[in-house]
This record gives structure tokens, sequence and C-alpha cells, in this order.
């Protein structure tokens, strides 16, 4: 069936890897007949020269694999540290504790400036007084909300004087928008002139420290709401293209096994009403053309709608079988280069990995206008790497990928590959050609999708 279809290209995949091995012989032969006219008295040296160069081949060739491999890796890696990285910074920046840093850093400097007993800083926060921090003599917080209540009925000097504390106001315009409470000093004597200003000082400053880091906190809110919607837009996104995916598989399967079937099967009536001269030739030839060419375009169709084939023989043969309908059809050589090994492709990702080289490759057909496409595709520990590279005209990247561009195939590419958690980078520019690669993880499922959603 294989062979029927063309879907395995030995005799090119047999010249490939012919002439690779016919240049390191070449190279071989060559290098021999020097080293021969040099050492041609001294055999044994000759032979140990030949076997060091035979070795060094041999390492050079697995050093290449091994650190092709690993580079891959580290680049993958690397971008997946710095997304860990940034979202460790945006929970510490989005945690809320603005408020409670800055009262908390204000209290200390006030102890340090003044040696008191304690003291506490209270904030409004929605016109609701609220204790951000809090030392000393008011570290079980009752005498604080002693105080706060005290405040609607017993004037400042009353409340001072009954629990012999300091009362500040941190007011702005006259609107007061929080309290500084001060305890006795240590020593037992009173605040002097000088220490009055820097605590003045410092409440003033204080003030515009805690506005904006309410204005902070407000912002971080909007922020964090906006990133949980991002995440739950992004899940939806990926929940929709599974539902999609299963819609056009289902009708891939109706199209397949009963449209098709029924059109066949009006063929086959169609046959028997002329083999039994009940229609005349010309009128079965025009109908006998029209099914045929409806039998065509529904199993196209079909094949569009849902690549059954990638389920039936795997990424490798299916990029294989597009490889040959597409050098059939147009006048381009695409040159692939597998090298996947044993690994377990999940079938998610061989589809979509399928659906991005189908389009990254009609895109150069169709944009690149050059003879010969090259496509690679690579195992590498646990990702699947896929590159996509021509010498055509290549394209303004900016221009490309916004939306009023008009160019949807890309940046479905784009969107496919993020939502598979992959990197997709594109090294293009206007003459030079296009380069396109795509690392996608080959542990991702629903499962570790949910995760993600649910961690953010």
């Amino acid at each position: 069936m294989l062979t029927r279809q063309e879907i395995i290209d030995v005799r090119i995949k047999f010249m490939t890897l012919l002439s690779k091995t016919g240049i390191i012989l070449l190279s071989l032969i060559l290098t021999n007949n020097l080293l021969f006219l040099f050492f041609q008295d001294h055999l044994d040296l000759f032979f140990r020269i030949n076997l060091l160069i035979s070795a060094a081949i041999i390492v050079f060739i697995g050093f290449n694999h091994f650190f092709g491999s690993r580079s891959y890796r580290r680049r993958f890696d690397k971008a997946q540290e710095i997304k860990r990285e940034t979202h460790r910074i945006m929970q510490q920046v989005l945690n809320g504790q603005h408020l409670t840093s800055c009262a908390r850093l204000i209290v200390n400097l006030i102890q340090q400036t003044v040696d008191i007993n304690g003291a506490c800083l209270v904030w409004k926060q929605n016109r609701i007084p609220r204790i951000y921090y809090q030392t000393g003599i008011f570290s079980d917080g009752s005498l604080a909300l002693e105080i706060l209540n005290s405040l609607n009925s017993d004037t400042k000097e009353t409340i001072q004087k009954k629990r012999e504390v300091t009362v500040l106001a941190l007011s702005d315009q006259e609107k007061i928008k929080g309290w500084v409470f001060l305890g006795q000093k240590k020593n037992g004597t009173r605040f002097e002139k000088n220490e009055y200003t820097l605590i003045d000082a410092i409440c003033s400053d204080a003030l515009d420290l805690l506005n904006s880091s309410e204005v902070l906190s407000q912002m971080d809110t909007e922020l964090e709401k906006t990133r949980s919607q991002s995440y739950s837009h992004e899940h939806f996104n990926q929940l929709l293209m599974n539902s999609i995916d299963e819609s056009r598989r289902d009708l891939s399967i109706f199209l397949h096994d009963e449209i098709l079937q029924n059109v066949i099967l009006l063929e086959n009536r169609i046959d028997g009403l002329h083999h039994s001269h009940k229609i005349d030739q010309s009128a079965y030839s025009v109908i006998k053309e029209s099914l045929l060419n409806t039998i065509y375009e529904i199993r196209e169709k079909s094949r569009e709608l849902h690549p059954f084939i990638v389920e039936d023989l795997g990424l490798q043969q299916s990029v294989q079988s597009l490889k040959k309908k597409l050098q059939n059809n147009y006048n381009v050589i695409v040159d692939t280069s597998f090298d996947l090994g044993m690994k377990i492709i999940p079938r998610q990702i061989e589809l979509a990995a399928f659906r991005m080289i189908k389009e990254l490759l009609n895109n150069s057909i169709k944009y690149a206008s050059v003879p010969v496409v090259s496509v690679s595709l690579k195992c590498a520990d646990h990702y699947l790497l896929i590159r996509v590279s021509d010498q055509g005209r290549g394209f303004d990247l900016n221009d490309t990928l916004s939306t009023a561009s008009g160019h949807i195939g890309l940046l479905s590419v784009q969107k496919s590959v993020d939502l598979l958690h992959g990197l997709f980078d594109i090294q293009t520019s206007l003459g030079n050609g296009t380069t396109i690669n795509i690392t996608l993880p080959l542990d991702w499922n629903d499962e570790r999708d949910n995760q993600h959603h649910l961690s953010g």
C-alpha cells in the first residue's frame, strides 16, 4: 500500500545518504593519498594516522549530534526558565503587600529615629481604616482598635491623655487618609521639638509613599484581573480548538463514510444503466465525469478537514505523503530530513505538527517563489523540533504578523504553538529567505494544560 501511494521515497533518501557517504569517502581517499606520499616508508605510522583520522570523524559526528540536541534543549529550557521567573516575579508583585511593606518600613524608621515602646500605622482602604503594621504596646491590636473607635467620639487630645499615646493624622488636602499611633519614649521623657520635626517629616513622606502604594495596589488588582482573564481566554481557546478539531473529524468521517459512499453507489448505478443501454454514451460520459470530479473533491475535502493519514501512518510518513502531493501538483522540490528515532509522539502533537508543516509549506510555495523548500523534523530529549526553510524572497516580519496583513496562516501557526506551550521563531528579511523553527514539548497533554492554567 505504501509503495502504491508513493509514500516512502526510498530512492531520494538513499541518494541523500549515498552523497554524504561519498563525500566522506572521497575526503578519506584524498587524505590517504597525501599521507601515503609522506609516510610510504613508515607504513605503521601511516595506519595509525588513518585510524586516528577515522576515530576523529566518528567522534565529530557523535559530538555534533549530541551537542546539537543539547543546544535545542538548552534553548527551550532557557525560555521556559524565563517564563517561570517572570511568573514568580509577577506573583511577588501581585501579592497585594505593597501597603504592608511600606507601613513596616515607616514604623521601623520612626522607631529608629525615636526610642519608643511601640508604634502603629493605620491606613484607610476604600474609606475603611485598616491596621497595616504595629509593634510594641500595639502588637496585640487591642489598643489600636480602642483608639480607632475613640476617634469618632473623643478629640485627639483626650485620646492622647487617656491612653498615654501620640496620635498623628496622615491628611491629604484636609482629608484624613490614615494615622500613626506612637507610644511613650522608653526613658519616660516627652518628645523634644526636633523629634517632633523629624517625625512630621517622616509622616509627610509616608503620606506620599502610601498614596503611591495604594495606586500601585489598584493597578496590581486590575493587572491580576486582566492576567486571570488572559489565562481563562487561553484555556477557552484550547478547549474551543479541541472542539473544532473533533467537529472537523466527525464531518470528515461523515463525508467519507456517508456522502462519498452514496456518490460511489450512484456512480455504480450509472455504470449499470450504461451497460444495460438505458442511457446513451454522451449523457453517460457527462454524468460519469461529473461524478468522478465530485468523488475526488469529497475525498480531498475529507482529508483537508482531518488528516487521518497521521493517525494511521504517523507523522513522518504523513509528511512524506504531503511532500509527494506538493511535488506532483507544483513545480517544487520538498527536501525532507527526519531524525525522530523511536520517540512516541502524542496524537495531538502529531496532528498539530502536520497542520503547521502543511501551512508553512503552502506559504513557501505560494509566496517564496523558490524551487526547493526544506523540512526537518527531529526529536531531541522531550521535544519535537520542526524547521521549514527556503531561500526565497523573505518578508517584513512586523508587517506580516500584524492582524491587518491578512496572513492568517502564520498567525494561526503561532497561536497553535502557543497553545501547546512551545516556541515559535521566524528568521527572515526581504531578499534573504525564511527559516521557521518550532519547538514543541512532547510531554504536553490536557491534564498538564489544565494544571498550567490553574497554577496561574
